[in-house]
């Protein structure tokens, strides 16, 4: 195998789950795992609901006051510690409402961590209810806020728009406040992610596993004549 093959091989082998371990010399060549990026997919189920009204996947202020900040509710969901993300999509642009990131059950803007609050083609970006960043927005766009390496992003149709200084309180949840009348939030989503599980190698040709790393053992130095793959 040519030296430009060689680096070629080290390459792609570095981003593969099943993989043939022929890289280096006898006790060189190791495989690590590579994390997936978090996306939000689970649809909210919203509790503590106050004055709303859950729709299909709208959930909209039906009761209370007129610009009075006297409706909210929260996810069930709870993300207890590590990375998490949460999106929804913006169904109309000019009614004040806030929704976000909270670690309390307070669903009132003054106690959520990482905020949009949303009014007159804005979505701007609040935390604890001090303004951060202006994003302007227009009905179908897909706002995103995640918590990854314990720093959170903001995001709209996928291109950051904020990255935050605060670090995050755990639990978080996801919170809405509303304050005008018919104010909603639509299509809400949340993930959370989670240690990828060990990788369990079968079909190994001189290799040996040691806790969570597999590495050549035998055959030739630069022979690619060693390997295994995922169950």
């Amino acid at each position: 195998m040519n030296e430009r093959m060689y680096r070629w091989s080290c390459a792609w082998l570095t981003t593969c789950a099943a993989a043939w371990v022929g890289c280096g010399r006898t006790g060189d060549a190791s495989l690590g795992q590579i994390a997936d990026a978090i996306e939000a997919t689970d649809p909210v189920v919203w509790i503590n609901q106050v004055n709303t009204t859950v729709t299909g996947d709208t959930i909209s202020k039906t009761g209370g006051q007129q610009a009075l900040e006297d409706t909210g509710a929260t996810s069930s969901q709870t993300i207890a510690s590590g990375d998490a993300a949460m999106q929804y999509t913006i169904d109309e642009t000019s009614r004040f409402r806030f929704v976000g990131f909270a670690h309390t059950t307070d669903w009132h803007a003054a106690n959520m961590d990482y905020s949009f609050r949303m009014q007159a083609g804005h979505a701007d970006v609040y935390e604890h209810n001090t303004w951060k960043a202006n994003i302007l927005v227009a009905v179908n766009d897909v706002l995103k806020i995640d918590v990854v390496g314990g720093i959170a992003h903001y995001y709209k149709n996928g291109a950051l728009q904020y990255t935050s200084g605060l670090a995050p309180t755990y639990p978080l949840r996801i919170t809405t406040s509303m304050i005008d009348s018919s104010s909603s939030i639509k299509a809400a989503k949340v993930s959370t992610s989670s240690a990828p599980g060990p990788v369990t190698w079968v079909n190994q040709v001189n290799t040996t596993v040691t806790g969570t790393v597999i590495t050549k053992t035998g055959g030739e130095p630069f022979a690619e004549d060693a390997g295994a793959a995922s169950q």
